[in-house]
């Protein structure tokens, strides 16, 4: 499985080198990076916690990647013209043409990353709820309490071992969110 993810991230570097910068260490001493030292905007960063929480709940059955999501359930959280056109990509990719039709949950997930879909993210907070969300971002991401006065969470150590060190080293969780990134 993680060769599955070598590729992937091999393939989006090799095609968008300009447009992709990171560095991912699993604490361990191995590690990967592109542009590491390169300021660039961070997008979206905060679908981690929900990848991460999606990841948390499939491992042990709680959600099915196959379950099927009628495609009325997955509008109902999209605000158009907010996502500078990444819901209607993601599903242009998808082949969804019909009101009707349906996605799979895996396939909404990986819209929210691929695509960086806005709607995804909603729709799994509204299934998992904000206690899951908050005890992925703690637990699986090393997310702590921001200091007294400040809102917010921040990084633990100021790096990001969670989601990419866990599929590193779990096959059960690497399976699912090789399929997502």
């Amino acid at each position: 499985m993680t060769r599955k993810l070598g590729t992937v991230t091999a393939a989006v570097v090799g095609s968008h080198p300009d447009d992709v910068a990171f560095v991912v260490d699993d604490g361990r001493g191995r590690t990967v990076e592109h542009r590491a030292g390169d300021t660039v905007p961070l997008a979206s960063a905060i679908k981690v916690v929900h990848l991460a929480t999606y990841a948390r709940a499939v491992a042990p059955g709680e959600l099915d990647p196959a379950e099927p999501v009628p495609l009325p359930e997955w509008k109902r959280w999209y605000l158009p013209n907010t996502d500078g056109g990444a819901h209607p990509k993601a599903l242009q990719r998808l082949g969804v043409t019909e009101p009707d039709d349906t996605v799979t949950l895996e396939q909404m997930v990986t819209a929210m990353i691929q695509e960086s879909d806005n709607a995804v993210p909603d729709y799994l907070r509204d299934r998992l709820g904000d206690a899951a969300l908050a005890d992925a971002a703690r637990r699986t991401l090393e997310w702590q309490p921001a200091p007294p006065g400040l809102d917010g969470l921040g990084f633990k150590g100021g790096n990001l071992p969670g989601v990419v060190t866990e599929a590193m080293t779990d096959p059960d969780t690497m399976s699912q969110l090789s399929c997502a990134v």
